[in-house]
């Protein structure tokens, strides 16, 4: 196809033509007339009664016919039966059903581009015009609607009142996906009294807390998933059944009370997938009472981010999920931490989850990992503990704390792992953008207070972009006095920084005067440095070389 023949799709409108490759006779399809075209293959009627008519070929385009006739005729494509053929589009048009709408529609615009047969037979499949989208304009709608004939539909963007709502209202019978936000609570109330026996998929953001409209007659038999965004609905747990994922964000206005939502789940015992965000959940007049454990035995992933303390405790006593459940907790803790307001109970049904783990991974490879500021969040620590056990779920807690206590947070997690029963083999322990100042005070109390608890771990990884902390930390690691040594048993240490230079040469420099003392060359005890990343120079590498067993570059620059 020349590419003078491609047509793009605006973000209003289809614009579909099809190019004179093979001779076209007026196609008569009354949906074409809403689109005018560009390059003559196609023109739109001054009359909006009469059907559309095609520029007639110029000599050159009818030589161009006769050569496409002549190879249609050996072709191997055009001996595919229909029905092969369909199925073959079908799966070309699946790869782009992640895209937008407009650049979905895009593919399938070029793919009519190709030849007369390509346009009948795509326009012969309801199943390929089923995605809607409400930022297309009004002609492009009606042709979705047209051409998908009974098939499910796919319906994404801004609803407001309108034509369009109007028109869509007539098809819920077939809707399938709903993502949509809702600008006006009369948007809703018009929504609540449709039947939608096909609904799989909910995505919805409210104007305004809804709780007094009840949705589909209360009613989705199909409704396997739900994302609530900012404002609630009315939680109704016969609605909300039967879930396989939910996700509520952000949902601070409106938000279920906790038993409610407990309520939810034990209504979904096929969950696979529970994402709660920064939602404000209120506390009911029975949740003192005790309650009955919600089993999920189905649950891949769990995140709950950013509640309350007490709310989330509730919901992590209350839901007993397997061990394969891939978990992420996080939430805020006031200021004023210290070391002790640790062990309260704000974080301890997070370190359960730890134990737990720690104790089904015994003899396995696991790692623990301490991050600093994920993502660039200052006062932000994350915790991650995974194993390669199998059927193992990764865990992941995320705190929100002051400064001068992000050391205590991290302590606190390692305190609680050492408190499992050993594990024959170690777990390997990684430390992310660790904290440090001017001095080395930050430094060398973390590294002391992470061997307190963990003293026979072997593998320590070490990332710091700025190679502050490593600098101070190969120090505290290997000592010129051997009177004590921090982590006796590490064999293994990985360095990870932009820049090598500063912290390689001030280690060997204090190796060198470490020689002089004991007046001859004694190779540290190590057995591996692993260096990845960033860059190195030679000088440094010789050198390095000759302290330890074995040296290992990985996607290190040197020069």
């Amino acid at each position: 196809m020349n590419e003078t023949d491609s047509t793009e799709l605006s973000k209003h409108s289809l614009d579909l033509r099809v190019i004179n490759s093979l001779p076209a006779a007026p196609l008569g399809q009354p949906e074409f007339a809403a689109f005018s075209t560009a390059g003559g293959a196609v023109a739109k009627s001054r009359d909006p009664n009469q059907t559309l008519t095609f520029a007639g070929p110029s000599a050159t385009e009818v030589g161009n016919e006769v050569a496409d006739l002549q190879t249609k005729a050996t072709s191997p494509i055009e001996a595919i039966p229909v029905e092969l053929f369909q199925t073959v589009m079908l799966e070309v048009v699946k790869e782009s059903l992640s895209l937008p709408i407009p650049d979905y529609y895009n593919t399938v615009t070029r793919m009519r581009l190709v030849c007369r047969r390509w346009t009948r037979t795509l326009e012969g499949m309801p199943e390929i015009w089923t995605n809607l989208s409400l930022d297309m304009d009004q002609r492009a709608i009606d042709l979705v609607l047209s051409r998908s004939m009974h098939s499910p539909l796919t319906v994404r963007g801004h609803l407001s009142s309108s034509p369009t709502l109007d028109k869509l209202l007539q098809h819920t019978y077939r809707w399938k996906i709903l993502d949509v936000s809702v600008a006006y609570e009369g948007t809703m109330d018009r929504l609540a009294p449709h039947s939608v026996p096909l609904l799989e998929e909910l995505r919805l953001s409210p104007p305004v807390p809804t709780p007094h409209i009840i949705l589909f007659k209360d009613s989705a038999p199909m409704l396997r998933i739900v994302s609530i965004r900012f404002d609630g609905i009315r939680w109704s747990t016969s609605l909300l059944s039967n879930l396989h994922e939910l996700n509520l964000f952000r949902v601070q206005r409106g938000a279920p009370d906790v038993d409610t939502f407990l309520q939810i789940l034990s209504n979904s015992p096929q969950l696979t997938l529970l994402r709660v965000t920064r939602t404000i959940f209120s506390l009911s007049n029975y949740s003192h009472l005790p309650r009955s454990r919600i089993a999920l035995l189905s649950l891949g992933s769990l995140e709950l981010n950013r509640l309350d303390h007490d709310i989330l405790k509730q919901i992590i006593d209350c839901i007993e999920v397997p061990i394969c459940t891939k978990c992420l907790f996080s939430l805020d803790l006031d200021g004023g931490e210290s070391e002790a307001t640790f062990g309260n109970q704000r974080l301890e049904p997070l370190s359960q989850r730890l134990i737990a783990l720690a104790e089904v991974s015994r003899g396995t490879k696991s790692t623990f990992t301490l991050c600093n500021a994920p993502d660039g969040w200052e006062g932000t620590v994350r915790v991650t503990y995974e194993s390669e056990a199998d059927r193992h779920g990764t865990l992941t807690v995320e705190v929100d704390v002051t400064y001068r206590a992000i050391i205590d947070a991290m302590v606190y997690f390692a305190h609680r792992l050492s408190q499992c029963e050993p594990n024959p083999v170690r777990p390997a322990l990684r430390i992310v953008n660790p904290p440090h100042g001017d001095n080395t005070g930050n430094e060398l109390e973390l590294l002391q207070r992470l061997h307190n608890h963990l003293p026979d771990t072997e593998e320590i990884m070490i990332e710091d972009p700025s190679s502050g902390f490593i600098k101070d930390a190969v120090d505290k690691l290997f000592p010129s006095n051997h009177s004590f040594r921090l982590f006796p048993q590490l064999s293994a240490l990985i360095i990870r920084a932009s820049i090598h230079e500063d912290w390689a040469e001030h280690w060997l420099q204090r190796q060198q005067k470490r020689q002089d003392k004991q007046r001859g060359f004694h190779p540290l005890s190590l057995q591996a440095l692993r260096i990845e990343g960033g860059t190195i120079s030679t000088e440094m590498v010789k050198g390095l070389e000759k302290v330890v067993s074995k040296l290992v570059l990985n996607r290190v620059t040197v020069g």
